[in-house]
């Protein structure tokens, strides 16, 4: 909420970058303060270290669709409301096991097809490609402070290859038609982090099924031996 409040009525691009940065290094110093000094346990550290990342993703949306809102007005669902958007943080920022020099892994996620309400509207699916592209530029350009974080969204469905922010439903299409073993384990870890958190905890709980399937059937027992 600190860190939110700060950047929501900041209107220059580097003194947003620079907040971020500068609240990153505080609490970073905190936190390694009661690591090496205090000697907390390494389940509070890495807690801890997670749950700033979280903070810092949050601002980071913050920031970014207030840009883009101004730019480009709001996306509108097929219900008529504000269309939702959540990011999912899975490997160790999902695991809540962050230590201080990891990259997070992140999967985008918006409700449904849409458009926004400006005059020259984008499709919902523009829209939060931009807002992705944004948020990813704000935690990892170099800046005199250095990056906040380094992002990875190989995770997310069809990789390299399929849409920067898939829709919700056709996130779900995908794993259940071509979802793999691998992309099931990593889902044991996942949890929403910033957005939307309802969104998130949709999506979740449609594919608990999927993920945590009754019995293994001797292809995933080969695809997992392949991967360990």
């Amino acid at each position: 909420e600190e860190l939110s409040s700060e950047v929501a009525v900041l209107e220059h691009d580097q003194l947003i970058l620079r907040a971020l940065r500068r609240f990153k290094r505080r609490e970073t110093l905190r936190i390694s303060y009661g690591d090496i000094v205090r000697e907390q346990s390494l389940r509070t550290v890495t807690t801890q270290i997670s749950y700033l990342a979280d903070a810092i993703l949050e601002a980071a949306l913050v920031a970014a669709w207030k840009t883009l809102r101004k730019q480009r007005g709001t996306p509108i669902g097929p219900d008529g409301r504000p269309a939702r958007f959540v990011i999912l943080g899975l490997g160790k920022l999902g695991g809540i096991e962050l230590n201080y020099s990891s990259d997070i892994d992140l999967i985008f996620l918006y409700e449904g097809e849409g458009q926004t309400d400006a005059r020259r509207p984008l499709t919902n699916r523009e829209f939060f490609e931009r807002l992705a592209r944004e948020i990813v530029r704000l935690l990892s350009e170099t800046t005199e402070l250095g990056s906040a974080y380094r992002v990875d969204l190989r995770l997310r469905p069809e990789g390299e290859r399929g849409p920067m922010v898939p829709s919700l439903q056709a996130a779900l299409n995908y794993y259940d038609l071509r979802g793999r073993t691998w992309e099931r384990q990593a889902f044991i870890k996942a949890r929403p982090v910033a957005g939307d958190h309802q969104l998130g905890q949709e999506l979740l709980n449609q594919l608990c099924p999927w993920i945590y399937r009754r019995y293994l059937s001797r292809a995933d027992i080969s695809g997992i031996k392949a991967l360990k």
